[in-house]
């Protein structure tokens, strides 16, 4: 996992598994309840569908998913540390932050949802202090430290030349986490349909409160998946300095991203992508793969590894041993570093280079299959050009009892993005 350095003097105590708790109250940080059924269930999780301005958005999260929220706090974070400890990381980094004037408004939106919901109340009863917006936002620095494992594949052309993707681009994940029940039964695809008009429409597929970006596609069939990067560049954590989270700097690059810019301008919507994903600074290591619909020459995929003062570009020029039409990436940084030996990694160039002209939804969902680990909790599949996607979670133990051993994965459920865009709140 990522290195922690320069650690207050007070938190060196703590394991690690305590410190991904503090800051994984990113996903329990927003706030509400007055519990608002589900317009729908994908895979059994629930679709909660935002409209309007960013503080709109907020309000109606915070105001939705309060009690979700709050179940993520004291079942899954404050089990893990100390409270006494919280408050202090909060500070710390709620100072340093630099984001997207956007964010803040919704993560204020968030929190007058939340207490709206609660009668005024918006804290847990194990903390001594409501949350604030400030807090909201520095709770999403939970994966610029410590954060998910995970796993992604894309192939297109020549791999997928057969029906049905006839040469389209196909992007399989697992998000690879935690057993945690608290986190299991709180997962949420989040449906963003902004007011802004230099926002695009967005899905994120994440947990109660969490407002940055682990799996999202905008409504141009931009997709992006982050895995956590294994690299000595991670950087120190708490900053000294100013800083992006990496979820909410992910986030901000997808919905800003497009297709096309001016008359004559011809950078694509994943160079666009790159750029503003890239601009910010940051502490961490991460991999972003993303793939676009493929509009040219260009190749429609793309691993971005990024670490705290850099970032590499991967693209199959960089895989001599791989397909030429098809991208994997785990957990180590493969343009910025030596490569190092990964099992699924091996596993799924071995299966790439075994069906190198027949891949297919199908077969990319079996590849995905075959390199889950027990901690798997989300599987994706996306087709940019259909705007086809498949759904798998895993399953929570029933009640809140915390049993962390692995459920069965729920049964896919496929859709489309045109027809998750159509749900309305």
């Amino acid at each position: 996992m990522n290195k922690i350095n320069s650690i207050p003097a007070g938190w060196r105590s703590l394991p690690a598994a305590s410190f991904a708790a503090i800051l994984l109250v990113s996903l329990a940080t927003a706030t509400a309840q007055e519990k608002a059924a589900p317009a729908k269930t994908i895979a059994g999780v629930p679709v909660l569908v935002l409209e309007g301005d960013h503080f709109q958005r907020g309000y109606a999260h915070g105001k939705a998913l309060r009690a979700e929220i709050l179940d993520l706090v004291d079942n899954y974070i404050l089990e893990r540390t100390s409270p006494a400890l919280f408050y202090p990381m909060l500070q710390s980094v709620g100072e340093l932050m630099v984001v997207d004037p956007g964010l803040e408004e919704e993560a204020k939106g968030l929190v007058k949802g939340a207490r709206d919901a609660g009668g005024g109340k918006f804290k847990s009863d194990r903390l001594p202090a409501p949350f604030t917006w400030r807090d909201i936002l520095a709770l999403n620095t939970y994966i610029d430290y410590l954060g998910s494992a995970c796993s992604s594949v894309s192939a297109w052309g020549q791999a997928t030349q057969k029906p049905p993707l006839e040469g389209k681009v196909c992007l399989v994940r697992n998000l690879d986490w935690s057993l945690s029940p608290a986190l299991l039964r709180n997962q949420v695809i989040f449906i963003h349909k902004p007011a802004e008009k230099d926002k695009r429409p967005m899905i994120s597929v994440g947990f109660a409160g969490f407002l940055g970006c682990l799996s999202c596609i905008n409504s141009e069939g931009l997709g992006a998946f982050l895995n956590l990067g294994f690299s000595s560049r991670s950087g120190k954590f708490p900053p000294s300095g100013k800083f992006t989270p990496s979820a909410l700097a992910f986030r901000t690059a997808v919905e800003t991203a497009h297709a096309g810019g001016p008359p004559g301008d011809k950078t694509t919507q994943l160079e666009y992508f790159i750029e503003k994903l890239t601009k910010t600074e940051r502490v961490g290591s991460f991999i972003i793969q993303a793939v676009a619909p493929r509009t040219g020459p260009a190749e429609p995929a793309v691993v971005v590894e990024l670490v705290s003062g850099g970032h590499g570009i991967r693209t199959t020029a960089d895989e001599p041993q791989g397909s030429s039409f098809a991208l994997v990436a785990t957990n180590h940084n493969r343009k910025l570093s030596s490569p190092v030996d990964c099992g699924r990694y091996k596993k799924a160039q071995a299966f790439i280079k075994e069906n190198e002209t027949g891949l297919n939804q199908d077969s990319l969902w079996d590849l995905l299959t075959g390199i889950r680990r027990s901690d798997t909790m989300q599987s994706l599949l996306l087709v940019p050009g259909t705007g086809e996607i498949w759904f798998s979670f895993r399953k929570p133990h029933p009640g809140k009892k915390k049993v962390f051993k692995a459920t069965a994965m729920s049964d896919v459920e496929k859709t489309t993005l045109e027809e998750l865009f159509k749900l309305t709140p």
